[in-house]
């Protein structure tokens, strides 16, 4: 199969195995695991049945061993990291994996015991919490070059694998595969073992009996459970679980870690609503850091323009110059004027002010600002807007130029250029952006307008400028930019049928 990498083309040739050849795989690999020495079965506290079972595989580009060997090409160094990191903790879930090793942690153990106590000092508290935390990331982050001092490090704060059924099997009975293997990638930090919970309380129990010692917001509990792999860059929300959990300062671990965290940060946090997301949850304390209210919070997290990490430095929103300036002053707009509008009325004045912002940086002019717009005059501004998109655009048409296109390995990419106005007209109703404004650019020729589909989904609405066949703009559902995948499918297209065009020259 043909796959696509970081907007590259990648040839992949093995094939990916079926379902009858997953099975016969595991038999394989089930007659290997009972060849082991038989003598090594009586491990203390074992029970038999918890064996290997395919329910841990996950299927993806990597369909074998080769597939993911970065000297062949195959896949990225990112993913080559997580994959291994997935594959040690998918092993030491396995019994045979501690059939082999427990005596050998035994004696690692003893050993770092004595010298502990012949020296003096706990390793283990002689740093703080966010030290040790920043250091395990760190160990994370370093496994493809360094796996053994993780793999040490997982191992001895196990210690032995007869809690281990209770996390595998709970992580299979609440339906998240990657449960069990993000418990084990923090093991160091467990504050109780596993086979001491009592089984109450679901995942959030477990949770709170091997990390929690003090009140942790509920937010950060979902983490745990929605995270789809176990890539290091992914594992911020477990930090800050542990450090909440544990006492621990985030403000401190700010500095080490390269967050963007200010005072009064974490008090706010605390407040944060029932069945908010993490990101959604630091966007409200955001919000009430610089004044704001819960309804100003709600009114600006139902445009998704406005919705980000403000934590994080590399946001993608943050790509953008002059959008954090842009999310502040209307956080303060908004919260100074909360009673003049109806919801309704605030949807159409944010929905607005995002096209003056973007129209502003795509023209290179002076940038929006809400300084001295006062709530009247932009509602009529708003109205004026919203009545310009809904004019009667809906029956012209203009020819289209013959730039439709079909890519990606498996044909998942198209471009459809929209040639009239009702087309243009459910563009900007489904992505939410004003490009059906655009009829008159269209039908004077000085624009062409395309839908950019991947699997039959809008992604990108793309403006060209026919003339000089270059892209004016590309944007996703409310204006967001594109990404580094989506770009690089723009520069093929336009390579393969725009550029190559000779009609056009």
């Amino acid at each position: 199969m043909k796959q696509r990498k970081d907007g590259k083309k990648v040839y992949n040739w093995h094939r990916p195995l079926g379902p009858d050849a997953l099975k016969r795989g595991y038999i394989r690999e089930r007659d290997q695991l009972t060849g082991i020495d038989e003598n090594l079965a009586s491990l203390e506290d074992y029970e038999s049945d918890f064996s290997y079972d395919p329910w841990t595989y996950t299927p993806g580009w990597d369909c074998c061993e080769a597939c993911f060997n970065e000297d062949r090409g195959f896949a990225n160094s990112s993913e080559v990291e997580t994959r291994r990191l997935e594959l040690l903790l998918q092993e030491v879930l396995l019994p045979s994996f501690w059939k082999l090793h427990l005596e050998d942690i035994r004696q690692t153990i003893d050993g770092e015991e004595r010298e502990e106590a012949a020296s003096g000092v706990d390793r283990k508290n002689s740093l703080s919490l966010e030290d040790r935390l920043y250091r395990h990331v760190a160990l994370i982050r370093s496994y493809a070059t360094d796996s053994e001092t993780l793999r040490h490090e997982l191992l001895t704060s196990i210690g032995d694998q007869r809690g281990l059924k209770t996390i595998e099997t709970l992580g299979r009975q609440v339906g998240s595969p990657n449960l069990a293997k993000l418990i084990c990638l923090f093991a160091p930090f467990w504050l109780r073992e596993p086979n001491a919970w009592d089984a109450e309380g679901g995942h959030v129990g477990l949770l709170r009996h091997l990390f929690v010692q003090y009140d942790t917001p509920w937010f950060l509990y979902p983490a745990w459970m929605n995270m789809e792999d176990c890539h290091p860059d992914q594992l911020k929300w477990l930090v800050w679980f542990i450090l909440m959990g544990q006492g621990g300062s985030l403000k401190q671990a700010a500095k080490r870690f390269g967050w963007k965290l200010t005072r009064s940060y974490t008090e706010h946090l605390n407040q944060v609503p029932a069945d908010t997301d993490c990101i959604g949850a630091v966007l409200f304390a955001e919000v009430k850091r610089l004044g704001g209210s819960q309804r100003v919070y709600e009114r600006l997290s139902g445009n998704a323009v406005f919705v980000w990490d403000p934590t994080n430095p590399e946001d993608v929103r943050l790509s953008e110059s002059g959008f954090e300036a842009f999310w502040r002053e209307t956080v303060l707009w908004l919260s100074q004027f909360e009673l003049e509008f109806t919801d309704e009325q605030c949807d159409d004045v944010l929905a607005w002010a995002v096209h003056e912002y973007t129209e502003a940086r795509r023209e290179g002019g002076k940038r929006f600002t809400w300084k001295g717009r006062s709530p009247t005059r932009a509602l009529e501004r708003a109205n004026r807007y919203h009545q310009e998109l809904a004019r009667p655009w809906q029956n012209k048409t203009w020819p289209k130029r013959g730039w439709d296109w079909q890519g990606g390995p498996n044909g998942e990419w198209e471009m459809i250029e929209l040639a009239t106005g009702e087309e243009l007209y459910e563009e900007g109703r489904k992505m939410r952006h004003c490009v059906s404004g655009y009829v008159s650019y269209c039908m004077s020729g000085s624009a062409a307008i395309f839908s950019l589909r991947v699997n039959g989904e809008r992604a990108l609405t793309v403006q060209i400028e026919p003339a000089r066949k270059v892209i004016a703009q590309a944007r996703g559902i409310c204006n967001r930019a594109a990404t580094k995948e989506e770009k690089a499918v723009l520069e093929e297209w336009r390579e393969e049928r725009v550029r190559s065009d000779p009609a056009s020259r």
